[in-house]
């Protein structure tokens, strides 16, 4: 069994995993508390903070705690504790006072992926299909662990630095689940514009953050969401958008924005082939994590 303030332990079956250290009170004991990194999210907000000992910085998770989001919470912690992985945002310690509850995580200096595609960090494939190509490597293990992230898109990924090859990092386990064998049942949750139709229609697994993924990687070829083309807002546009979606993807290349290839934006052939097979409506015939590892935008980077 794990106990609390020790960074490893035994996982039941004899491997040693790192879990964070954990707290019981506030925050400010131990860290000075900077500025609010990027937008408050639904369940809280992310902050700067240095560790008054070592000085070292880091950021912040912060939620207040309630009924409604107690279990959540609890989620998010008993997910991210037992994950160790270079594309997996490292956890440093949790804490916990009357009323909230703040997970501190290592600082990524890059920003997140949104800011690096609307600033056009990335000019060519290979340096997308870099930052695709470690996205894969974390959601693989995931997977393997039977844990499906269920809200993959470009603000939950984060960027080590701004140069063109940064480290990625997966973060956000808010809605993260493991996933029984017979799959999950009429649990929808996630971003609506990078929603499966699987999500939607209320029986998925990992293989909907693929879906997600096929969404990212669209946006970073060619900027607009293929299912939202018009950036409208998702919670108030939601039915229309499910219906595009549920519709599916076409691997047709023609004029104007839409569930389609844009005939105005250049990609090569193998790009639009990953994208596609990413996107296709049958689980079946999705490329998961691993087979995606293969496909040729991806293994000709090595």
């Amino acid at each position: 069994m794990c106990h609390t303030k020790k960074f490893e332990c035994e996982d039941g079956v004899g491997k040693v995993v790192r879990v964070p250290e954990y707290r019981n009170r506030a925050l400010e004991n131990d860290y000075d508390v900077g500025k609010v990194l990027g937008f408050p999210g639904s369940f809280g907000e992310v902050v700067s903070c240095v560790n008054k000992n070592s000085k070292v910085e880091y950021a912040a998770k912060i939620m207040k705690m309630c009924y409604v989001l107690e279990s959540t919470i609890e989620s998010e912690i008993s997910i991210m504790k037992g994950l160790n992985h270079p594309n997996i945002i490292d956890v440093k310690a949790v804490y916990h006072d009357s009323h909230r509850t703040c997970i501190v995580m290592e600082k990524c200096e890059g920003g997140d992926l949104f800011d690096a595609v609307q600033e056009r960090r990335f000019r060519t494939e290979r340096q997308l299909a870099g930052v695709v190509r470690q996205i894969l490597k974390g959601l693989e293990y995931l997977h393997d662990l039977g844990i499906v992230h269920s809200d993959v898109k470009l603000a939950n990924i984060l960027l080590s630095d701004t140069s063109a090859e940064p480290v990625v990092k997966i973060i956000d386990f808010g809605v993260s689940q493991f996933v029984p064998e017979s799959g999950l049942q009429g649990i929808q949750v996630g971003s609506p514009s990078f929603m499966a139709p699987e999500v939607l229609l209320g029986d998925y697994n990992q293989m909907a953050d693929m879906w997600s993924l096929g969404v990212v990687v669209f946006i970073m070829l060619f900027g607009f969401n293929p299912f939202n083309p018009k950036a409208k807002n998702p919670l108030k546009y939601r039915s229309r958008i499910n219906a595009h979606i549920v519709k599916g993807f076409s691997k047709d290349t023609k004029a104007g924005r839409g569930a389609f290839f844009p005939e105005t934006i250049p990609a090569s052939d193998s790009a639009k082939d990953f994208v596609a097979k990413l996107l296709e409506t049958s689980v079946s015939d999705r490329l998961s994590a691993k087979e995606a590892l293969s496909h040729p935008w991806i293994a000709n980077l090595v």
